[in-house]
């Protein structure tokens, strides 16, 4: 009931869209209930979830283990929350800590307009992220990061509305990627 009455008051907080798998490859484990997974991000709009930070659990429910299974409105859209990030956890931007996580594939429920950017391949808001292997060296793996986003780009620019397009095409360049340990 305390958790309830904690998520009648609105306030400002930051929240983040990430892959299903973005705690599983952070090696994430939850302090309480369950962390994000790939059945959490396979369809859009499908699994309004959400999971807190320990800090944001802490500081806005007081640390109320009761709150797994109670909703949060994000936006106008109620959410279940089903777990709390380890403390010390405060994501991979350091800048600014996220309070709230929710799943990719939720974006097209927050954001329906303009079209949606899941399926739009000139998008570019998105940021990828990977661990490397303990098997591969960093040469490796950045070698394969170089062969796969250029994959990449020759599938999205097959997508692109101005294919054939001089104009258009010398500008779509692939993205640099580089890997930092």
């Amino acid at each position: 009931e305390q958790a309830n009455a904690s998520l009648a008051a609105s306030e400002k907080a930051r929240s983040e869209l990430v892959s299903g798998n973005y705690c599983e490859t952070l090696g994430l484990r939850p302090v309480l209930g369950r962390l994000l997974t790939q059945a959490d991000d396979e369809r859009p709009g499908a699994h309004p979830v959400a999971v807190l930070s320990y800090e944001y659990w802490q500081r806005r429910f007081g640390g109320d283990p009761a709150i797994v299974g109670s909703k949060l409105i994000l936006n106008n859209h109620p959410m279940t929350i089903v777990g709390v990030t380890p403390p010390g956890f405060y994501g991979t931007d350091l800048a600014e800590a996220t309070d709230i996580r929710v799943p990719m594939m939720m974006e097209p429920v927050f954001r329906p307009f303009p079209a949606n950017r899941l399926q739009n391949p000139g998008n570019k808001w998105w940021a990828v992220l990977a661990r490397l292997r303990p098997v591969l060296s960093g040469r490796q793996a950045q070698a394969g990061m170089v062969v796969r986003s250029r994959e990449m780009h020759e599938v999205a620019s097959e997508q692109l509305p101005w294919r054939g397009c001089a104009y258009h095409e010398g500008g779509a360049r692939p993205a640099h990627i580089r890997l930092l340990q």
